[in-house]
């Protein structure tokens, strides 16, 4: 995968993406162990590696929307209870949004963004980095001011 799309994948709101790969991992795990079932064998039967369901199960990998229309079918069950219980990552920003600020007020910095915005400090500091990854902004180009020290996130809930 080209780091671009890394960073849009694993951006800002990882965390709450994170939770969702989880959640449909143990619903997987639930409903093939219900189906009386192996990781083994229920790769076998969906034409996959076992370490891809093991992945999926773990929450380490997303299941894509044909492996979703795979369980389904092979598992007897519905893309509603293998989603059971999830719900969409909240986008609280976009790069559109802090690119505009930007233009609009060149020398902002992270901390006045993240005021503007009534977001955290770290989650607009994630979003300016990644635009300045793909060189969406230049620090000299836009007056964006990077945080001065590392960045400790903490969890929000």
């Amino acid at each position: 995968m080209p780091r671009q799309s890394r960073l849009v994948t694993f951006g800002p709101d990882r965390h709450e993406r994170a939770d969702v790969f989880l959640g449909f991992g143990n619903n997987l795990r639930t409903l093939r162990a219900a189906a009386g079932l192996s990781q083994d064998q229920l790769a076998k039967r969906c034409f996959m590696p076992r370490d891809q369901i093991s992945a999926i199960e773990r929450g380490v990998r997303a299941a894509d929307l044909p492996a979703m229309l795979v369980f389904e079918e092979r598992l007897g069950v519905s893309v509603t209870e293998l989603t059971a219980g999830l719900t969409a990552p909240i986008r609280r920003a976009g790069t559109v949004q802090v690119l505009d600020l930007l233009r609009r007020q060149p020398g902002l910095s992270t901390d006045a963004l993240a005021a503007m915005l009534g977001l955290p400090f770290w989650y607009v500091c994630e979003i300016a980095l990644y635009l300045q990854s793909i060189r969406a902004i230049v620090s000299e180009q836009s007056g964006w001011q990077p945080a001065p020290t590392p960045i400790t996130r903490r969890a929000e809930k």
